[in-house]
This record gives C-alpha cells, sequence and structure tokens, in this order.
C-alpha cells in the first residue's frame, strides 16, 4: 500500500467516525424526544402507544448497532494495514 494510500484509508476512517457521533447525537435527541413523550402520557395517565414506542426504540437500537458495527468494521480493517 503506497503512502497516499494509507493516508486515505486513515482519512476515510476518521470521517467515518466523526459521521457515527453525528449520527450517534442526532439518535440521541429523537430517544430522549420519544422518552419524554410516554413518561409524560404515563405520569398523567393518558392513553399511550406501548407498541409503537416500542418499535421505534428497536429502530433507533438497531440503528446504532448497525452504525457502530460497520464502524468497528473499518477499524478492523484499518489495524491490519
Amino acid at each position: 500500500m503506497s503512502e497516499d494510500d494509507r493516508i486515505t484509508a486513515e482519512e476515510n476512517i476518521l470521517n467515518r467516525h466523526l459521521e457515527c457521533v453525528k449520527e450517534e447525537a442526532q439518535l440521541i435527541t429523537q430517544e430522549g424526544e420519544l422518552i419524554t413523550k410516554i413518561e409524560k402520557a404515563m405520569v398523567n395517565e393518558i392513553d399511550y402507544d406501548m407498541k409503537g414506542y416500542l418499535e421505534m426504540a428497536e429502530i433507533i437500537a438497531k440503528k446504532k448497532l448497525e452504525m457502530y458495527s460497520n464502524l468497528l468494521h473499518g477499524i478492523n480493517m484499518m489495524k491490519k494495514l
């Protein structure tokens, strides 16, 4: 691998990590809103959609798992170079 290829690969993994951090921040905001909404409904004894909450929580968790799984794959590939 040439020096230019190595530098490009390093920049790519750094950018991938940065994108994960940005996405994580967005997902945390979504989770906070989701949790706040259901907590308020439960406390105020208002009807709430637990099934909808669980579906959204699952979607967010799966996004995080996939995102970080891909990042870890990239990190492991870089370590082999």
